[in-house]
């Protein structure tokens, strides 16, 4: 949802017919907005109007108050919004608390010291407070920054606590000249994705404030910073600052001016969208498992029960919330206008436009949501009948259970690499710090001592499978292009790609064009990444098919086996979270079955008989001990507390 726009701020008039209709020419993935306790229009109808037009879109809400005059008391603030938040509920999920807190104090701040960054932090947790016990439905966004070249960081920094308890943080990214790609302006994203990695964040205001640049020539600077922050799945959401709203100061003197024009909008919809994985609370969704082992039968639940767990899974696989709905050909307006009569659409497994992942999770909620029969139900849920739902077994990819787990242990729970004396013991802590909870996880799941799991992944050296600008690592191998594409398009082939056909691991090169220097292609992941796109020219299935993928390196063409239904879906995975890139390796080696002769040599703790399977005989004396030597090495420092 990274291509997005902010919708009209104009308080006391509805949006023009005109705004509406550049609005849509912007195919928007995202809509930011401002809701207000005092207009001059049905704010709560022109939202449902968004709804109904962008099914799919992330909505976001900025609870806009005037605090010219100082700010607002905390009780005060949630008191005025309550009603206004209430009247978009089913409409709108995600809202942004306030605007540019570190402006100055009499703009609409709370002040650019650092005594009321802290007084800020403050006022956010108690509104934060009020606003999750009022509207537990609902989830809040951290607000925005005024950029100013990078003080805002010290901002950031006094309220880091505070903003990790928000579903997700709101960034503003402006730029003057070619700043665009400056990471205290442009690009500051990265940095606050950098002091909270786990926080999802949504780019609420974006725009070039070059004063004498007109809209049509920032364009081209809105395009290219689209393309780069559309590489980051952490950044839910974007808004290009304005559609709208703006006709009181567009045209006084030292004013940027931010109308987004037709030209503009046109081209910003004429951007590819990516098929997104993303989810709203940063977790990755699992890739699509097995068929549903049943279905629940019409009859047996409410249109309201459907309404609600159709937006619940809709939203937890990144969507708008009514996606699913409208995927599946349900009519929201229809569910709602009877919401307590019996659902009688079909079976959820013969409903259209839905995948076996998005029906299986369906299922799961209504059965999960149908035994919470409690007075403590906010929605009565008249689910009816027995469903047996089948735990998920084989492939790790396909445990439910394993899904949202996290990966690094608490900071209580990590090892200190100050005790490390050897390069065994260093690679040994680090898998443990990185990845030990997702370890213990899996070590579990497949009935292993933790101490294998770690040392299998220590084995792997001090690798990681996310770049810190959270892209996936690649190494692009050249030999298999050859054979996936190269070998029928040789004349192609040859004047893009080289390799030593003697010993086809060497002599690995690239080039643009038959006119251009070859260049290596391991130099670096900036040159891994310009040969794979070069391929993906020629080829967008069989470059990917040809790429090392992750820390564990698994070649692309293995997805199948790995469980995925395309070399897409696969990559798209790994790029998201390591967790899907360690699901992979154990699932690798048990095999889909579960119970290869490498899964039970390991149960076994028998480290020669898996290094031979795995590794080959020729390599299997080295890394048998290696393996060995990392597993006690882990056994010395287990930070695992013992019952």
């Amino acid at each position: 949802m990274n291509i997005g726009i902010h919708y009209s701020n104009h308080q006391w008039q509805l949006p023009s017919a005109q705004t509406f209709q550049r609005l849509k020419l912007t195919r928007p993935e995202c809509i930011k907005t401002c809701l207000f306790t005092q207009f001059g229009f049905d704010q709560a109808e022109m939202h449902k109007q968004l709804r109904r037009e962008f099914p799919q879109a992330l909505i976001v809400a900025r609870l806009f108050a005037p605090m010219g005059g100082g700010p607002w008391p905390p009780d005060d603030f949630a008191r005025q919004f309550q009603p206004h938040i209430e009247a978009l509920k089913g409409v709108v999920e995600w809202f942004e608390v306030h605007n540019e807190p570190n402006h100055e104090r009499n703009v609409e701040g709370f002040g650019n010291t650092q005594a009321q960054f802290e007084e800020f932090a403050h006022w956010a947790a108690r509104v934060l407070q009020i606003l999750k016990h009022n509207h537990p439905w609902a989830k809040w966004v951290f607000p925005g920054q005024l950029v100013d070249g990078g003080p805002y960081i010290n901002f950031w920094k006094a309220n880091l606590e505070v903003i990790r308890q928000f579903d997700a943080w709101g960034v503003h990214c402006y730029w003057q000249f070619e700043n665009h790609t400056s990471r205290e302006w442009g690009r500051c994203y990265e940095i606050a994705h950098e002091m909270l990695p786990d926080k999802p964040i949504i780019i609420t205001e974006f725009g070039d404030s070059t004063t004498e640049r007109r809209p049509i020539d920032k364009v081209r600077y809105y395009r290219e910073w689209y393309q780069a922050v559309d590489r980051h799945p952490y950044v839910l959401g974007t808004a290009l600052y304005i559609l709208g709203g703006t006709q009181d100061w567009i045209n006084r003197p030292g004013i940027p001016n931010f109308d987004v024009i037709e030209d503009m909008a046109r081209s910003i919809g004429d951007l590819p969208r990516q098929d997104r994985h993303s989810v709203p609370n940063g977790n990755p969704p699992p890739p699509p498992p097995p068929p549903p082992p049943t279905d629940l039968q019409p009859g047996v639940v409410s249109n309201q029960d459907i309404i609600t767990v159709f937006a619940h899974v809709s939203t937890q696989l990144g969507f708008g919330q009514w996606e699913l709905m409208g995927r599946a050909g349900l009519s929201l307006g229809e569910l709602a206008a009877h919401r307590q009569a019996v659902y009688n659409k079909g079976k959820i497994e013969a409903l259209p436009g839905l995948n076996d992942q998005q029906r299986r999770l369906i299922i799961a909620e209504l059965v999960r949501r149908a035994n919470l029969r409690s007075a403590d139900e906010a929605i009565n849920f008249a689910f009816g009948g027995e469903v047996e739902f089948l735990p998920s077994t084989g492939l790790l990819l396909r445990r439910s259970e394993l899904m949202g787990i996290p990966l690094e242990p608490s900071r209580e729970l990590q090892i200190n690499l100050d005790q490390a004396n050897t390069a065994l013991e260093k690679r040994t802590f680090l898998a443990w710090n990185r990845y030990g909870v997702a370890l213990l996880a899996i070590a579990d799941a497949l009935t292993l001592e933790p101490a294998v799991v770690v040392a299998i992944v220590a084995s792997l050296s001090d690798r990681r499978g996310l770049s810190p600008d959270g892209r996936l690592l690649i190494r692009f191998e050249p030999p298999i292009f050859y054979e996936k594409w190269g070998r029928t398009h040789s004349d192609a082939f040859d004047d893009a790609f080289q390799f030593d056909s003697a010993q086809p691991h060497q002599g690995h090169r690239w080039r643009s064009s038959a006119v251009e220097p070859w260049q290596e292609c391991h130099t670096n992941q900036q040159s891994e990444w310009a040969a794979f796109t070069q391929a993906r020219i020629w080829d967008e299935t069989a470059a990917k098919l040809s790429v090392r993928m992750g820390l564990v390196e698994i070649m692309g063409f293995n997805y199948a086996m790995l469980g995925y239904q395309s070399v897409d879906e696969m990559l798209a995975a790994f790029a998201t979270h390591e967790r899907f890139q360690l699901f992979a390796l154990f699932d690798f080696i048990a095999g889909e079955s579960g119970n290869s002769r490498r899964l039970n040599a390991l149960q076994a703790q028998d480290f020669d008989t898996f290094a031979a399977l795995h590794y080959g005989f020729s390599d299997a004396a080295r890394f048998s001990v290696t393996l060995r030597g990392l597993a006690e090495t882990f056994n010395r420092f287990n930070p695992i507390p013992v019952d």
